[in-house]
């Protein structure tokens, strides 16, 4: 603790890297909130910045490296909704898991045109 900063590390999970990986990760798992219709876009977006200049007040959430480590999560999240990594061996889904999957893929996929057509 410094001040009114407090700094965390995580040694379970040390690896060497670019910061953008959990910088990212964190970021988007925020995002995530944002398919529960009971989050608020602008507190999720608040969030995030909050994070972000805690982490390091340098850090450009537009930049390319920030996009692709953006895009590598997404691409796990539709990776894991895709092959039933959320199911438990001999689960099935239920019919509004379904549907709320097909959301978040419809939206993942929107996200992803879009950033890669820009």
């Amino acid at each position: 603790i410094e001040g009114e900063n407090v700094k965390i590390i995580d040694y379970a999970d040390f690896q060497y890297g670019s910061i953008y990986q959990d910088v990212a990760y964190f970021y988007q798992r925020l995002e995530n909130f944002m398919h529960n219709p009971i989050f608020r876009f602008r507190t999720i977006h608040s969030l995030q910045y909050a994070f972000c200049q805690g982490y390091n007040p340098e850090i450009d959430t537009n930049s390319p490296i920030f996009m692709i480590f953006r895009i590598r999560h997404i691409i796990n999240n539709l990776r894991s909704i895709l092959i039933g990594n959320t199911l438990k061996e001999g689960e099935r889904l239920l019919f509004y898991q379904k549907m709320f999957n097909r959301r978040i893929i419809k939206r993942y996929l929107q996200w992803l045109s879009r950033i890669c057509e820009g």
